[in-house]
């Protein structure tokens, strides 16, 4: 993917030949005239169709003689979301020694059309638009050059020629609402009560809590405990008391497999349909997962997307690892049917830590997982999030 805001990369464009509606209608008008005055031996008719000819001969010899000295720059936002519209902002400048005339600038995005227009373009000239980008679906997508058309002076021949290079963009998944306490509460039950808060709660070493107060030593205290400051104005041997933190660890799988009804070829496509549809509200409630968490002080988030090749992000709590965790679940697509063996190798060499398993049916994958490693494990059916007071999906807001 090349940089939002990089150069584009110097190329020999070829220009291309297009003969537009009026040049038809001016070629097969021009024939008739030859035709007919041919037959009928009438001269000045005969002088016209010559004309007629000229002209289209002088505008296929001027059009767009220049375009290829034109350089645009297009600069992106570097985060995009499914669902949402953002906008490119486009400089083209004239790099030739001449003045170019009605220049037409084309931007495409997912089958739509924007143009600008330009009816003049000085030696060394900048001309700035701005493309509006609609993302209705999250993927990576190749977003076209842009593209310049001219065919002055009479518009009866145009050539045009990409400007720049194609640029791939990554539309990250929509995010949605989490309330962090409620998915708490429904995780200690539908993990088995206690089971899930031996797991979850964990001491941290006292250099990582907070500082709670400053109290009188105390045999047993460490040396390293004691606050020098407050010793010397009281002249008594004073210690820092630590408020004891706990560490959370989650670890949260996406199953994304789907039901076989699913791979008729005739049914819609992933954003749209009932089993497409369910898969992308589990995409987007492991993205809102990953973001609301990282704003939770001292809990560990640990994220795999199953499948054939998991792909597992060991710290999808902080910042570079949401951005990790949203950029692998963009891409992740669903399976009708693969092996658990990998995921399970996968699982192997992490710490032991609870089970947040995501899926449209994941029972099936809870069952591999529940099977093969001793672990408190709770389930999100996609088709049941509706029901759930901790989590509201993106379209809901």
């Amino acid at each position: 993917m090349q940089p939002a805001n990089g150069m584009p990369t110097p190329r020999d464009s070829l220009l291309r030949f297009r003969l537009p509606r009026e040049g038809i209608y001016w070629l097969f008008a021009a024939a008739v005239l030859l035709l007919v005055s041919w037959l009928k031996a009438i001269n000045l008719i005969l002088l016209l169709a010559y004309l007629m000819l000229l002209f289209w001969g002088i505008n296929f010899f001027l059009a767009g003689r220049r375009l290829s000295a034109l350089q645009a720059r297009r600069r992106l936002d570097d985060t995009v979301t499914a669902g949402t519209v953002s906008r490119a902002e486009i400089e083209v400048e004239n790099c030739a020694d001449a003045a170019q005339y009605g220049v037409r600038f084309v931007g495409r995005c997912n089958e739509q059309k924007q143009q600008w227009f330009a009816a003049r373009l000085d030696p060394g000239q900048q001309f700035a638009c701005a493309q509006t980008l609609h993302w209705p679906r999250r993927g990576r997508f190749v977003l076209p050059p842009l593209q310049a058309v001219s065919g002055y002076p009479f518009g009866l021949v145009q050539r045009s020629v990409e400007l720049g290079e194609p640029r791939e963009v990554l539309v990250l998944p929509a995010v949605g609402r989490l309330d962090v306490q409620r998915l708490r509460n429904f995780l200690s039950c539908a993990s088995r009560g206690d089971q899930w808060e031996q797991h979850v709660a964990r001491r941290l070493p006292t250099g990582m809590a907070e500082l709670h107060a400053i109290r009188p030593y105390q045999p047993g205290d460490s040396p390293r405990w004691v606050h020098w400051r407050t010793t010397a104005r009281r002249a008594e041997l004073m210690v820092r008391e630590f408020e004891e933190e706990t560490s959370e660890n989650l670890l949260v799988v996406v199953d994304p497999w789907r039901p076989q009804a699913h791979d008729n070829p005739q049914l819609p496509t992933r954003s749209e349909g009932d089993g497409a549809s369910t898969f992308e509200d589990v995409v987007s409630l492991a993205a809102t997962i990953c973001c609301d968490l990282q704003r939770e002080r001292g809990l560990r988030l640990t994220l795999i997307i199953a499948g054939p090749d998991p792909v597992l992000v060991p710290d999808a709590s902080s910042p570079t690892g949401t951005r990790r965790s949203l950029e692998s679940l963009a891409a992740v697509e669903s399976c009708p049917e693969y092996s658990h063996c990998a995921l399970l190798d996968t699982l192997d060499g992490l710490p032991e830590s609870p089970l947040l398993v995501l899926g449209v049916e994941p029972e099936g994958l809870l069952r591999s997982l529940s099977g093969a490693h001793v672990r408190p494990a709770a389930v999100l059916r996609a088709a049941d999030l509706d029901r759930y007071d901790f989590y509201e999906k993106p379209h809901a807001r």
